[in-house]
């Protein structure tokens, strides 16, 4: 696994020699939080997970891409504490299900990673036609409207979103 994310991470050099992309590549977020560019799913992990991400962290990914039906979460979690990194310095991603109640699934899934906060907090599969300014009022709005929401995820969002 080293040599493919070591491979991922060299530089890519285009017409006027700089770098496409590179470890610290990022995007500021309207809520001026940085978010790289460059990042672990975890969807496919299905055994050596802590192991797995420590190896990405070492290498320099800093965003780690979850949700709690992947079943890395705790994985994640141990590996980010074991990499020795500033926990400010690492991007965490997780998503919950449009049916749930996001304040709580969000809740869930920090005890299972074991964190304060994660950095991104998505609706996963959105329905087709959209969250709709109810469902997401009712459902995301919660986790970022709340004083005690707004610690424990920063913004939130929709993924996977398809436009009709």
């Amino acid at each position: 696994m080293n040599a493919v994310l070591q491979q991922a991470l060299r530089t890519v050099p285009d017409s006027g020699g700089s770098s496409l992309l590179a470890p610290e590549s990022c995007r500021i977020l309207p809520s001026g939080n940085r978010m790289p560019l460059l990042g672990l799913g975890t969807w496919h992990l299905k055994s050596h997970t802590v192991e797995t991400v420590c190896s990405a962290l070492q290498l320099g990914f800093r965003m780690i891409d979850t949700a709690a039906d992947y079943h890395t979460q705790r994985g994640i979690g141990d590996a980010i504490k074991a990499s020795g990194i500033d926990r400010d310095d690492i991007f965490v991603v997780t998503k919950v299900e449009p049916e749930e109640d996001t304040y709580e699934a969000v809740r869930k899934n920090l005890a299972q990673l074991k964190l304060n906060y994660v950095d991104l907090a998505l609706i996963h599969r959105p329905p087709r036609h959209g969250a709709g300014e109810q469902p997401w009022d009712r459902r995301a709005g919660r986790v970022v409207q709340e004083p005690a929401g707004r610690d424990r995820a920063r913004p939130a969002g929709a993924d996977g979103a398809v436009e009709v």
